[in-house]
């Protein structure tokens, strides 16, 4: 109707009549709303049951398992356990027709019916085996405390110096992990800070300077590094003056365990047969060597708080790594507390080390970003010169390049699925930390050393850099690492410039590490 036409009858019609149109304006206005109503209801009705279907059709039809990586179980057992691991994963993420996320064969069966395996992506022999270059279900999988490390990936380590916070799960790891935080909170990374630098400045005054500097020789950054780094854990986190033959005689044994160790993770006979061939017999010499280092660290300790009076021992000698080792009584034995003891030595010391080696080396490469850094340091006061922005850089550079710690195993408590696959419950999933970190997804030119690319990092990289791991089992000492390195770096480049003489090669046996490298190094003037 046309309005003026509803203004005149409205206008000169009775009362009752305009009480009817108003009545009836109001019912089709009520009846138009009813509709929608109806409308939307109907249409969140039918979006519930497509999605309803959509969910019963995928529980009838799964998503799949990522794809098989093409290779046999020899030739993964033979990568597996050789200096080429972190490449060889890096090669199979990176291949077209594979993907970031894979499985790889390990049953030995598998060697007879390699076509069939390979030809059929769901076929699955033995216990599944993922390996994910994916940040997203590396960080769902190291973020779900329920998931755990297996004894078939870190029990082997336990030959070295036992069952330790670093190889056990439940009630051994709990209380241990417990008892050492307060050890590597702000106040005691502060005195522990002070001890290491105060062992480097020593060892840049007694050798590094009149041997290195002063002569031109070259030097090998990993062999000198794994000696102050291992003398500064001793002092800073177990008040005990380590000796040079206690040092030596600590690397030569670690070395040799773990030798044995890669032996017989090739060969798994020569670990049932270990007490009847030499090399098995003196693995087990090397163990108890390890260990005996270990109970005079502890009786050492021991007999310094009993020597000082109570009221003398300070809030830093109570909060040491060794005083919370010693006094947590929850252990069972001091055979429990040097496990402990031995693998804190052994994990304090050679991260940091090749960490320090691998960042060395890469500036000696890159000689612009050498002289960017030290100009940077140059320009901070001597207690801000950790602070600059310029180290913070190059250290994640390094760390994202070689991360020593290149893989991270993790057995799933439940199923879990991504956007395109689902991984069972017990499955074993490897966290590939250099494939992660050198996924071009995530990083511009993933290969090239380029401290720049952290001045403004996006969330994708950030969430990709995983050198300590993360969640419940993440590297409880990593504060002192980053400490160590910080200051060590400081102390060394402000002054220095490191030239490359031999590139070395690289190694891989639990951690990653450049062997061989031969650096220069000259004082430079202000």
């Amino acid at each position: 109707m046309n309005p003026k036409n509803w203004i005149m009858i409205t206008s000169s019609s009775s009362p009752e009549t305009f009480a009817i149109m108003t009545n009836d304006r109001i019912a089709w206005t009520c009846t138009c709303f009813c509709i929608l109503i109806a409308s939307v209801a109907a249409a969140v009705i039918l979006l519930y049951n497509k999605t309803k279907k959509q969910e019963r059709q995928q529980q009838l039809k799964p998503l799949p398992l990522p794809p098989m990586a093409p290779y046999t179980f020899l030739q993964i057992v033979h990568h597996l356990t050789g200096p080429d691991l972190p490449w060889f994963f890096l090669r199979i993420s990176r291949a077209p027709n594979i993907g970031p996320i894979f499985r790889i064969q390990m049953h030995p069966l598998s060697s007879l019916f390699g076509r069939i395996i390979t030809a059929n992506n769901n076929c699955n022999w033995g216990p599944t085996f993922v390996v994910t270059a994916d940040a997203k279900l590396a960080q769902m999988v190291l973020r779900d405390s329920a998931n755990y490390k297996h004894p078939c990936v870190y029990g082997r380590f336990e030959k070295v110096g036992g069952r330790s916070i670093f190889s056990t799960e439940g009630a051994r790891w709990h209380h241990a992990r417990k008892a050492v935080s307060p050890a590597f909170h702000s106040k005691q990374i502060a005195r522990m800070n002070e001890v290491v630098s105060c062992q480097i400045r020593q060892w840049m005054d007694n050798t590094f300077t009149p041997l290195y500097v002063n002569t031109g020789t070259p030097f090998d950054p990993s062999e000198e590094l794994l000696r102050q780094m291992l003398k500064g854990i001793s002092l800073a986190g177990f008040d005990y003056t380590i000796s040079e033959e206690e040092v030596e005689m600590v690397l030569l044994e670690i070395s040799i365990a773990f030798r044995e160790i890669l032996a017989q993770s090739i060969n798994p006979l020569r670990d049932k047969f270990s007490a009847f061939h030499a090399a098995g017999r003196r693995m087990m010499l090397s163990s108890a060597r390890a260990h005996k280092f270990a109970q005079s660290v502890l009786d050492h300790y021991r007999r310094r708080s009993n020597s000082m009076n109570s009221t003398i021992i300070s809030e830093h000698h109570n909060n040491m790594i060794i005083s919370m080792i010693a006094n947590n009584d929850q252990y069972q034995s001091d055979d429990e507390r040097c496990s402990d003891i031995i693998s804190f030595y052994i994990a304090g010391h050679d991260t940091t080390a090749y960490t320090l080696a691998w960042i060395l080396l890469e500036l000696a490469r890159n000689p612009a970003e050498q002289s960017r850094l030290r100009e940077a340091l140059r320009r901070a006061s001597v207690d801000d010169r950790i602070h600059t922005p310029e180290l913070k850089h190059v250290i994640k550079e390094g760390m994202r390049l070689h991360p020593v710690g290149t893989n991270i195993w993790r057995t799933l408590d439940k199923n879990i699925t991504t956007e395109d696959y689902s991984i069972p419950k017990g499955a074993h999933i490897s966290i590939a930390t250099l494939s992660i970190q050198r996924n071009a997804e995530y990083f511009e030119d993933p290969d090239e050393f380029r401290p720049s690319r952290w001045e403004d990092p996006s969330d994708a990289a950030l969430s990709a850099f995983l050198p300590f791991a993360l969640g419940r089992r993440n590297c409880v000492g990593q504060s002192l690492a980053y400490a160590e390195l910080y200051n060590t770096l400081a102390i060394l480049l402000v002054d220095h410039e490191f030239r490359v003489v031999d590139e070395g090669r690289v190694d891989y046996f639990v951690t990653l590490k450049p062997i061989g490298v031969k650096l220069i190094v000259n004082k430079v003037e202000q």
